[in-house]
């Protein structure tokens, strides 16, 4: 086996001092990188070019010699650390360019021409002073990340005989992320009547309006269960008398176990015709019923992995935590109203859900309490709802001081997409990836002095008091502009504040205090609170894009509390 350390480095512009600091970043890759290594078979090791937005750092002849020394003296018997004369000979036969070094593509090709198995790439992004490398192990075959680690360094001016350069400092300020240490599968194949359904609406609003909802719970002979559902739905004549009612669907599993000595419950799902999806845990003793729920975005016709701690789901119903010691239900809930603001059930009401891997898992240690989100493992430590308000529907005000809601025309159909990527400044991150087919009607839907945005709720356990401000980076090809607001239910606290986008990595820092939250009324105990993040998809660009299809992403990552 033979692997590849290709490194990327942020150019600072002058050569910085090679003295103690770059030896201690040259130190540090190198022990980090020995120590993720597998240790059941040798493998050919290589250090290459550490670049900078795809061209050749100034520092990396000199990266490339200390790692390629001091990684020899580190590996364990079996592995062999290679000259870079091998790889400068391919990159020059095969005429690769360093631009080329940042593409998937070309890592994989340039490790499947060495033979190698594995490669170990880095990425590296300034963030306000502070330079991220992110070290990632790399299966060729496949693309999976096996595994890696983040290292910071700040750079500070100092005076020398050289002159005025830089000090690279060392520093690893994040905990290393951590998963699951145990999942105990409840149903791996369904093979008999676990699944019960109950579609709910509020019969005394729909009234007449509703002629009929179904929905139908199996087992697939494949060994899932599956829901099936649909409605016949009269048109309203008002939109605005939808109010804040709903119809929808439920799919619950009776567990055989109790909540005790588990910290969540994990489930694959693939849904067809939604993407807003309630999830439920609940116990009911006699007529006492405990229910907390949340919201997610699962992507269509796409089988999805959660994993979700209970204290992701906010209370909702009896006692105020799942009694250890009583049989769990969880629940699966499909909204209609939620899904056809978004573009789902618009040519008739129906869909499948289709569940498998139910079970409970226990987490390795608890989390950071200064970490809400940071996307690095298996472990959905964030609920992630998104949507894209305004596009289906809007609320007029220019007639009433009630708002009248209406339906956007000038979209004619929209997607968007949550997913975890892996090559962010510190490894994995969250992506909204979204389109909108934009009309000629864009125009009425601006004259009302209406806007259209991204919206993205993460709702996660957090104690706020003592925590001076909130921070995380953010990017987008499109948003320019974005508000933060925190909600803590329980305590009926909400904050707003505007931040600026790029479409570099930016860090931005929220205080918690003042314009915010009231300091004296910080929640004191642990709850899920919602972290709700805007982006004001800008009028230009929809303006520009009638009679087209306008494409947009935004990244977050790295969400930390902060003294």
């Amino acid at each position: 086996m033979t692997l590849i350390l290709i490194g990327c480095l942020t150019d600072s512009g002058e050569t910085a001092d090679t003295g103690q600091s770059l030896d201690q970043l040259i130190t540090e890759i190198a022990v980090q990188t020995v120590a993720l290594l597998p240790r059941e078979t040798g493998a050919n090791l290589a250090v290459y070019y550490f670049t900078v937005d795809g061209r050749k750092s100034p520092l990396s002849d000199h990266l490339i010699n200390g790692l390629t020394t001091e990684m020899a003296n580190l590996v364990p018997q079996g592995y062999q650390v290679l000259s870079r004369h091998g790889l400068d000979r391919i990159m020059e036969e095969h005429s690769f360019q360093l631009t080329d070094l940042v593409s998937e593509e070309t890592r994989v090709d340039l490790g499947q021409m060495l033979g190698a198995d594995v490669i170990i790439t880095g990425f590296i992004t300034p963030l306000r002073g502070v330079d991220k490398i992110n070290v990632q192990i790399i299966q060729v075959l496949t693309g999976a990340v096996m595994g890696g680690f983040t290292l910071d360094y700040r750079p500070e001016e100092y005076s020398g005989d050289g002159g005025r350069g830089e000090i690279l400092r060392v520093e690893k300020i994040y905990p290393e992320a951590r998963g699951l240490a145990a999942v105990t599968t409840i149903y791996e194949d369904f093979n008999g009547p676990v699944a019960e359904t109950v579609p709910v609406y509020f019969k005394d609003f729909w009234g007449d309006r509703v002629s009929e909802v179904a929905a139908r719970a199996d087992i697939d002979p494949d060994g899932y269960a599956f829901l099936d559902f649909s409605a016949d739905l009269l048109p309203l004549s008002d939109l605005d008398e939808w109010g804040d009612t709903d119809v929808t669907w439920y799919m619950d599993f009776p567990l055989d176990r109790s909540p005790g000595g588990f910290d969540g419950f994990s489930l694959r799902i693939w849904s067809g015709g939604f993407t807003r999806l309630y999830l439920v845990a609940k116990q009911q003793t006699g007529q006492d019923l405990t229910l907390f729920a949340g919201t997610v975005t699962v992507n269509q016709e796409e089988w999805t992995s959660l994993a979700v701690p209970f204290d992701t789901l906010g209370f909702r119903e009896g006692e105020m935590q799942l009694d250890p010691d009583q049989p769990l239900i969880i629940g699966l809930g499909i909204p209609y109203l939620e899904n056809h603001g978004q573009f789902h059930f618009r040519n008739g009401v129906g869909g499948r859900l289709l569940v498998d891997d139910l079970g409970l898992f226990r987490l390795n240690e608890p989390a950071d309490p200064a970490q809400v989100a940071a996307f690095e493992d298996e472990v959905t430590r964030v609920l992630v709802a998104a949507k894209i308000e305004g596009s289906g529907l809007y609320v007029d005000y220019s007639e009433t001081d009630l708002g009248i809601i209406r339906e956007n025309r000038g979209v004619a159909a929209q997607g968007l997409r949550v997913s975890r990527e892996d090559d962010g400044p510190s490894g994995g991150y969250l992506r909204l990836s979204g389109h909108l087919d934009v009309t000629p009607e864009i125009t009425s839907f601006f004259a009302r002095n209406q806007e259209m945005s991204l919206v993205m709720d993460l709702t996660a356990p957090a104690v706020l008091a003592g925590w001076k401000d909130l921070s995380f980076t953010v990017r987008s090809d499109l948003a320019r502009q974005g508000y933060f607001q925190v909600t803590a239910p329980s305590e009926g606290l909400q904050g707003e504040t505007d931040f600026t986008v790029t479409q570099g990595w930016r860090r931005v820092r929220i205080p918690l205090a003042g314009s915010l939250m009231d300091t004296d009324h910080r929640p004191e105990g642990p709850e899920p609170v919602t972290f709700r993040f805007i982006w004001i998809l800008p009028e230009e660009n929809l303006r520009q894009a009638q009679g087209n299809r306008l494409d947009f992403t935004v990244d977050v990552d790295e969400i930390w509390l902060g003294k």
